[in-house]
């Protein structure tokens, strides 16, 4: 059932729609007048609540089309927009799931042996070639994607194939994408864990060796396009070497981590930090790379709204010399709000990047490592927030078990 965030201002929305609202009398079709429409609009569809299983672009349209709908004769109220949207929302939810492929490309040389792989009912596959009734349906919509980017498409990069069953083409897209970025930044985390700190010159490139193509198209099983739209990065700045490199390694440290998702409790929240962190190190801008790894260690220690002094001594637990990675992050924050309050780079910025990296990875296998252990994200937070001195943590064991022995009289 959709509901408001907010309903008063939602009231004060709909009653500025009405005012510029007009409906032909032949035709009863509905218009708006006034530049303010789209910023009504655009708030307005901020305060709908969907049904999670609507992907934010689904709910977006319906919003809109809940609009017009509920401005017809005799005339837009919220009752009848959240009526319309309701209505929609069912609609969405009663169909039948339906098949859908979506195809991209990756950095990987087509030598390098890929094996098929299934995350959270996608299909993922790495075929040398695709049919040629794909190639010819992909092919009108890259030369439309092409004016989006700031580069040529990438050279060299292989296939990968996606299927998926999903209710929409907005909601198979989302979901195939989803599962190709996790796995892709599984494989980017374990060639990333043995890289230290580096110093280059030149266009600068981002931590990861493996990269997307830049554009994602999506397919009826028989090749043809499901949908007019392509799906794209915006921040593509060029192709990727190709990696050519020993690849078994990446292999099996993502699918040990995909075994241990399994028995995570909060895997769900640990995946979209994975997703966080590949997108992040795929950054080029080490700037940009910077900021989103330093979200992303928030995230991991799942410190996002307890302050920078939390996240370092949660971070920190997670190695053995705690006093020196204390220190280690605190030169990190800094840097972090160097960038943040100056707006330019500080000196060493690749090498403070690789650091940070450090630490998010150490908090991904540290959740990946500990699956089953925890109830709980908070408990696991619970777990980073304790004492790292050994003597403080016997004292504190002494000292429960005396409650337990307590309470048991």
């Amino acid at each position: 059932m959709v509901t408001l965030s907010h309903e008063p201002f939602a009231k004060r929305l709909i009653s500025e729609l009405r005012s510029i609202t007009s409906i032909d009398a032949d035709s009863g079709a509905v218009s708006f007048s006034g530049f303010t429409f789209d910023e009504h609009t655009c708030l307005l569809a901020d305060l709908l609540q969907w049904n999670p299983e609507l992907p934010s672009d689904e709910a977006r349209a319906r919003s809109s089309n809940a609009l017009f709908e509920a401005s017809r004769s005799p005339g837009l109220t919220l009752d009848r927009y959240l009526a319309a949207a309701n209505r929609l929302e069912r609609e969405y939810l009663s169909k039948a799931p339906e098949r859908y492929v979506l195809l991209s490309q990756v950095s990987i040389d087509g030598r390098v042996a890929l094996p098929n792989a299934m995350l959270d009912g996608v299909t993922i596959t790495f075929p040398k070639r695709v049919p040629a009734s794909f190639e010819g349906a992909r092919e009108p919509l890259m030369k439309s994607a092409s004016h989006s980017l700031f580069a040529p498409f990438p050279k060299g990069y292989r296939w990968v194939r996606a299927s998926v069953a999903a209710k929409s083409a907005h909601a198979a897209a989302e979901k195939a994408l989803s599962s190709i970025e996790l796995l892709t930044a599984l494989w980017n985390l374990g060639l990333n864990r043995g890289k230290g700190i580096r110093w280059s010159s030149g266009r600068r490139k981002p931590v990861n060796a493996l990269a997307l193509s830049p554009v994602h198209t999506l397919h009826l099983p028989s090749g043809k396009a499901a949908s007019e739209m392509w799906w794209y990065e915006p921040n593509y700045v060029g192709g990727s070497d190709i990696f050519r490199g020993e690849f078994d390694s990446p292999l099996r440290f993502a699918n040990s981590v995909r075994e241990r998702f399994a028995k995570l409790t909060y895997s769900a929240y640990i995946k979209d930090c994975v997703r966080y962190y590949g997108r992040a190190t795929g950054e080029a801008d080490w700037a940009s790379s910077f900021m989103l790894l330093w979200q992303a260690l928030e995230s991991v220690t799942d410190t996002s709204r307890s302050g920078y002094a939390g996240t370092v001594r949660r971070a920190a637990f997670l190695f053995d010399d705690v006093v020196y990675h204390t220190e280690v992050l605190e030169d990190l924050r800094r840097c972090r709000n160097e960038l943040v309050h100056q707006q330019r780079d500080p000196a060493s910025l690749e090498s403070k990047m690789y650091i940070l990296k450090r630490y998010v990875e150490a908090g991904l296998v540290f959740h990946a490592a500990h699956a089953g252990h925890f109830r709980s994200l908070e408990e696991a937070g619970q777990f980073l927030d304790l004492p790292s001195d050994p003597k403080l943590l016997r004292r504190r064991l002494d000292i429960l078990e005396k409650a337990a022995k307590f309470r048991k009289s």
